[in-house]
């Protein structure tokens, strides 16, 4: 609490009075949850589990290293694929990334950078051997570490593949709204806590979810801003004139900056692909954990990058987009493309299976549930937790020894605690 600040509510302690939504307390929790949590917080055991099914699946790795064949075979014929996975967080993208690529005979043609702003992370991605126990992958060879911000620094290198599963809409940003006068109104926030309740980044899992918010809107002027937002101020303007009077946007001036540093990086036959939450879902924000989280706008982001730059915009259950300098390069994987990331996937069908098989597990029900466990395992190979659905599948078929083999296997993989 600030020295002086006067709160006149019963029962809470205001934490900070009302300032740019931007530079609220609120980001400096997200960004100490990242930092401190580790991989735990994607552990399916955390009561606030941050998201990372719909891209960090088999399934997903698959249709990559696929879409990765087919531009090797074209592109780079005589050297590796040079792959940047932004955001690693807790590792399970890296892994099945290398799985499916030892998999399809791909190992020794890729080369993986596993990336992530926080250090923590990433050290523990190896105390955990997440990676380094694979059978056939080396460190070094197939894949290296990298501490990065893509938000402030540029890698020396070039990549052909970069990939994103929802980091841009961790990254800081500004609401704003034009007024019916087409002035730029900004949204302050003020924060306060009950007295009883402990403020713990770690220990409270839900601390932003019980942080009493309360909003205004101001003048937005921009020659009082940072110089980020004020070197995205022309896109925005742009981007703001397909808005109408008093709806919100979300001005992602970090993600336009996050944008301009990998399309820097990338080959000229290279790829970004990005996914992450579909827009217009009308909310302000979404807690997960400690960690915040906003709707991504890829029309707006489109905005960063060179007008000779060519996408594929995809909106299924969340949305994504792929980006290159080559209009040859997207006309090869547009096919491909479209057919993994359709509306008939196989990454929801994996979701949606396993949901089906924990449901019927409940109540013990095994209508097809052989089928649908054997169907399960061909999705989801290396996922524990899948893998513990299949054991406990199994047991109530009769099947002991098949329910033994895979509750094992499922303990052998369980690097983050996911199982009872």
């Amino acid at each position: 609490m600030k020295e002086g600040l006067e709160f006149s509510n019963p029962g809470f302690k205001q934490i900070e009075d009302f300032v740019p939504y931007n530079e609220s307390i609120i980001w400096q929790i997200s960004n100490d949850y990242y930092q401190q949590k580790g991989l735990l917080a994607w552990s399916d055991k955390n009561p606030k589990i941050i998201p990372h099914k719909s891209g960090s699946n088999y399934q997903n790795a698959l249709n990559i290293i696929k879409i990765l064949k087919k531009l090797q075979q074209q592109f780079h014929p005589q050297k590796k694929i040079k792959f940047l996975e932004c955001g690693a967080g807790s590792g399970r993208f890296s892994r099945h990334l290398l799985l499916a690529a030892r998999d399809e005979g791909f190992i020794d043609n890729l080369e993986l950078y596993v990336s992530d702003f926080s250090e923590k992370n990433l050290d523990e991605i190896k105390s955990r051997k997440i990676l380094s126990d694979i059978n056939d992958v080396q460190e070094g060879v197939h894949y290296h570490y990298l501490l990065l911000d893509i938000t402030r620094a540029k890698s020396q290198s070039t990549f052909d593949f970069i990939f994103l599963h929802f980091v841009f809409d961790a990254l800081k940003l500004t609401i704003l709204q034009k007024n019916s006068n087409q002035e730029f109104k900004e949204l302050y926030v003020s924060s306060s806590l009950r007295n009883d309740i402990q403020f713990s980044v770690i220990d409270n899992v839900f601390l932003q979810a019980r942080l009493q918010k309360d909003f205004q809107w101001k003048d937005y002027e921009i020659d009082k801003q940072s110089e980020l937002e004020k070197k995205f101020f022309p896109e925005l303007l742009e981007f703001s004139k397909s808005k109408e009077p008093y709806k919100e946007i979300f001005y992602m001036y970090s993600a336009l900056e996050a944008m301009q540093n990998l399309i820097s990086m990338l080959d000229p036959c290279g790829l970004i692909f990005s996914s992450d939450i579909k827009p217009h879902q009308e909310k302000n924000y979404i807690i997960v954990g400690n960690a915040l989280a906003h709707e991504v706008d890829n029309n707006f982001l489109t905005i960063a990058f060179p007008k000779t730059y060519n996408f594929i915009l995809n909106d299924d259950k969340i949305s994504r987009v792929v980006i290159s300098p080559s209009r040859q390069v997207i006309e090869t994987i547009k096919e491909n493309f479209q057919s993994y990331y359709g509306p008939q996937n196989t990454i929801q069908e994996y979701i949606e299976l396993e949901s089906q098989i924990s449901n019927q597990i409940e109540h013990n029900d095994t209508t097809n549930l052989k089928q649908k466990s054997e169907k399960l395992f061909k999705y989801a190979p290396y996922n524990a937790y899948s893998l513990d659905l299949i054991a406990k599948a199994n047991l109530i078929l009769g099947n002991k020894k098949n329910s033994n083999y895979f509750q094992n296997f499922a303990k052998s993989i369980d690097y983050w605690e996911d199982l009872d």
